[in-house]
């Protein structure tokens, strides 16, 4: 797929209950070069004791994306949207296509499931930024 600048790509992901509450994080790859700038997440499956998602970029999937951490609240009801942006004009959020992008959740520990979407802007051309 060859993809021009100027496109807001959703990513989606999905944390299981098994996956969520070992705190393990959920893979994605990356399916343009661009900029990951939000993420959006819904509650599956009530959560009983909450904690935040952070998103992992790179080759290796190891380098935290600034300013994006979504935290999910306990007792969050099947429903529940939560929203984080990540810090604009750092070079944290570039990804390149087929990077490993990670969804990692901490702090949950007994319930509950949740979805959402990355979402990865290809038009971003900040100077301060490697070019896509």
């Amino acid at each position: 797929m060859s993809l021009k600048t100027g496109f807001r790509l959703p990513v989606a992901f999905f944390i299981p209950q098994a996956i969520l509450i070992a705190n393990t994080s959920v893979e994605v790859v990356a399916p343009a070069d661009g900029y990951i700038n939000e993420m959006d997440t819904i509650v599956q499956a009530a959560i009983t004791t909450g904690g935040t998602l952070t998103v992992l970029t790179g080759p290796a999937g190891a380098v935290t994306v600034t300013g994006l951490s979504v935290a999910v609240a306990n007792s969050a009801t099947k429903g529940t949207r939560n929203n984080d942006a990540a810090t604009g004009g750092s070079a944290t959020r570039f990804v390149k296509k087929g990077d490993r992008i990670q969804v990692k959740p901490a702090s949950f520990a007994t319930g509950g499931a949740v979805d959402g979407f990355l979402y990865i802007d290809t038009s971003d051309t900040s100077p301060a930024l490697p070019a896509a």
